[in-house]
C-alpha cells in the first residue's frame, strides 16, 4: 500500500491537543515539520513515503470508479484548491458506489427555525404516531357515523309507524301475520372475543417475561382459557351463522306478505345500533376534549441535544392549513373545531382530505429541539444537530461522503472555543480585568481567524443565499460582534436579555393592550426595573416598598441614581 502512485491514506482522530495532555492517542496522523501552516500540512500529506496504512491495520484498497480511481476501506481525504473536482469527484463516488449516504455541501446549514423544526417532525414522526394511533382507530370507526341519516331512519320509521296504525281497520290476512311486521335478529358481536384470545396467546407465546409470567401464572391455566375462549367463539360464530340464515329466511317471507297485502309496514330500524352511536359520538367528544389539553408527551436526549414533542389545540384555521400544507379553506370547518363530531363532518365534506388523514386535524403536534441550556437551539445548533443526525443515519449505508466540512462546522468549532474561554472565565469567578487580559490572549486570535474565513468564503458564494445574506450581516457588524473580546465587563452574548424578555414574549398573550402609548413606556420601565431587580439578586418588593417610602422631590437630582437597584443593594447596611 506503500506505493508512489496511489492516493496517499490518512487517518485521523478527533483528540484536541493542549499544552498539559499527557496521554496521547494512538490513532493519530503525526506530521514533523517547521512550517506549521496550512500549505505545510497538505505537502506533508503529499507525501507518499510518510504516510501510509498497512493491511496488517485492516485496511483495503479497492477500486472505486471505471477510471482506476482507488480508496481505502478507512478514511478517505480529498484535498485540493477551489475550483479543482473535489465535488465533483464526491459526486461520482456517490454515483458509482451504489450504498452511499453523501452530505452535500451546505446541506447542514439551516437558518429557518420554522422549517427546522418542521424537518425534526418529519423524523419524529413515528412519535405522533405512536401518540395518535388509538385516537386514530377511533376516528376511523366515528367517521362512519351518520347522526343525521339516524334522525331521517328514526322519523321515517315513525311516520310509517303512524300510517300502519291509521291503516289497522283494513288489516288483511297477510298484514295480521306475526312476520309481516318481525324485526330481524341481532349477531352477537366477536371482535372482543378475538381480541381476548390474541391477548392470552401473546402471553402463552412471550419468551422474553416468561419467568415473570409463570411466577403469576401458570402456562397448564392459560393454555386451558384459551381452549375455552377458541371454543366460545366457535360456538357464538355458529349461532351468528343461524341467526344470519334466519334473517334471511324472515326476509324472504316478509317481502312475499308485504308485496300481497294493502297495508304499509313499519320500516325495520335497529335502535340498539342508533344508541351505541350516539352514545360514541358523545363519548369521542369528551376523548377529543381531553386529547386537545396542551402537555409534553416526549422526550429525548440527542449528544447534547434534546427533542421535546407536545401535543395542543389548534390556534386557528391558518396554523391548522400550515401544519397540514393544504390549499383548501379551512375556516368554515374550524369554526366547529370545538365540537369535535360536528368537525369531523366538515372534514369529511372537504374531498381533497383524505379519511386516513381526519385524526391529524384534532390536535398540533410540535416538536422542539432544545441546546443543553434548554433554549431553543440557535443557528449553528441546528447545522451541529443536523450533523448528528445524518452521521447516525449513515451507518444504514456502505459508506459515508462528506463534501467540505463547511462554514457550519468551522462556527461551530471556533464558537465552542471562544464559549470555552467564557465558561472557564465564568467558574474562576475572575476580576473583569482578569478576564480582559485573558480574552486578548486567547479568544481575539481565534474571532480574528474567523473573521478572516468568512470574508473570504463570502467571496465565493452567491450573494442572494441564505448563507450569503447571513455572512454579510456578520462581516458588516464584526467589529461590534467582537467588542466583547476587548473588554472584561461584556458579556458574548445578549443570553440573559432574550430570557428576561421571554417572560415579556409569554405576558403578551395574556396581556394584548397596555391602555395607551403612555401605559406601554410606564410597562417598559417598570420591566427594566423589575429585571434589574432579578439581575443583581435584590428583592423587588423590599426595593419598592423602600424608595417608594422616599421623599424623592427632597433628594438632590445627581443622587437619584443611588435608587437604582444595584447601586441601592451597595448601599444597604
Amino acid at each position: 500500500m506503500k506505493d508512489s502512485e496511489k492516493l496517499v491514506p490518512v487517518l485521523f482522530s478527533d483528540t484536541r491537543f493542549f499544552q498539559e495532555l499527557e496521554t496521547f492517542s494512538v490513532r493519530q496522523t503525526w506530521i514533523d515539520l517547521e512550517d506549521v501552516s496550512l500549505r505545510g500540512i497538505k505537502s506533508c500529506l503529499a507525501d507518499r513515503t510518510k504516510v501510509f496504512l498497512s493491511k496488517e491495520d485492516g485496511n483495503e484498497i479497492f477500486q472505486a470508479t471505471d477510471d482506476g480511481l482507488m480508496l481505502s476501506t478507512a478514511l478517505n481525504v480529498v484535498l485540493g484548491e477551489r475550483s479543482s473536482g473535489k465535488t465533483h469527484t464526491l459526486n461520482r463516488l456517490s454515483a458509482e458506489l451504489g450504498s452511499v449516504k453523501y452530505i452535500k455541501q451546505f446541506s447542514l446549514l439551516q437558518d429557518d427555525s420554522a422549517k427546522f423544526d418542521e424537518l425534526t417532525s418529519l423524523r419524529q414522526g413515528s412519535v405522533s404516531e405512536t401518540f395518535l394511533k388509538e385516537f386514530k382507530d377511533t376516528v376511523d370507526e366515528v367517521y362512519k357515523i351518520d347522526l343525521k341519516q339516524n334522525e331521517l331512519d328514526l322519523d321515517t320509521y315513525i311516520s310509517t309507524l303512524l300510517k300502519h296504525a291509521s291503516e289497522h281497520d283494513r288489516e288483511d290476512s297477510y298484514s295480521r301475520s306475526a312476520l309481516f311486521s318481525e324485526t330481524s335478529f341481532v349477531e352477537t358481536n366477536v371482535d372482543g372475543l378475538k381480541k381476548l384470545i390474541d391477548a392470552v396467546s401473546l402471553i402463552i407465546e412471550n419468551t422474553e417475561n416468561k419467568n415473570i409470567v409463570e411466577k403469576h401464572l401458570s402456562i397448564e391455566a392459560l393454555k386451558a382459557l384459551a381452549v375455552e375462549l377458541i371454543q366460545k367463539l366457535r360456538n357464538v360464530k355458529e349461532q351468528n351463522a343461524k341467526v344470519k340464515w334466519l334473517n334471511g329466511l324472515i326476509s324472504d317471507v316478509q317481502s312475499t306478505l308485504q308485496s300481497k297485502s294493502t297495508i304499509t309496514p313499519p320500516k325495520d330500524l335497529d335502535f340498539y345500533k342508533i344508541l351505541i352511536e350516539k352514545r360514541k359520538a358523545e363519548k369521542f367528544s369528551k376523548l377529543t376534549s381531553y386529547l386537545k389539553i396542551e402537555r409534553q408527551i416526549y422526550s429525548e436526549d440527542v449528544k447534547g441535544f434534546k427533542i421535546v414533542a407536545s401535543a395542543r389545540p389548534f390556534d386557528n384555521a391558518t396554523h391548522m392549513k400550515q401544519k397540514h400544507k393544504t390549499r383548501v379553506s379551512l375556516v368554515e370547518a374550524f369554526d366547529l373545531y370545538q365540537q369535535p363530531y360536528t368537525f369531523l363532518s366538515a372534514l369529511k365534506s372537504i374531498e381533497s382530505i383524505s379519511p386516513t388523514e381526519y385524526y391529524r386535524y384534532f390536535v398540533c403536534i410540535e416538536f422542539k429541539t432544545l441546546n443543553k441550556h434548554g433554549f431553543q437551539v440557535s443557528g449553528g445548533e441546528r447545522a451541529e444537530f443536523n450533523l448528528l443526525h445524518e452521521i447516525g443515519d449513515a451507518l444504514q449505508y456502505d459508506a459515508l461522503l462528506i463534501d467540505e466540512p463547511e462554514s457550519s462546522f468551522d462556527n461551530i468549532f471556533l464558537k465552542n472555543e471562544v464559549n470555552a474561554i467564557e465558561e472557564s472565565c465564568m467558574e474562576q469567578q475572575l476580576k473583569i480585568e482578569q478576564i480582559k487580559a485573558i480574552r486578548q490572549k486567547d479568544a481575539i486570535p481565534v474571532l480574528k481567524s474567523l473573521g478572516e474565513w468568512m470574508t473570504k468564503e463570502y467571496t465565493l458564494l452567491r450573494p442572494k443565499t441564505p448563507i450569503a445574506r447571513a455572512m454579510a450581516y456578520s462581516i458588516k457588524r464584526w467589529d461590534k460582534l467582537s467588542l466583547h473580546a476587548t473588554t472584561g465587563n461584556l458579556h458574548i452574548d445578549n443570553n440573559a436579555i432574550e430570557r428576561c424578555m421571554r417572560q415579556v414574549a409569554v405576558g403578551r398573550k395574556n396581556w394584548l393592550f397596555c391602555g395607551s402609548h403612555d401605559a406601554a413606556k410606564r410597562a417598559g420601565l417598570l420591566y427594566s426595573l423589575l429585571v434589574t431587580c432579578k439581575l443583581n439578586d435584590v428583592n423587588p418588593y423590599e426595593w419598592l416598598k423602600d424608595v417608594l417610602s422616599r421623599d424623592i422631590k427632597e433628594m438632590h437630582i445627581n443622587k437619584i441614581k443611588e435608587l437604582l437597584p444595584h447601586y441601592w443593594k451597595k448601599n444597604r447596611p
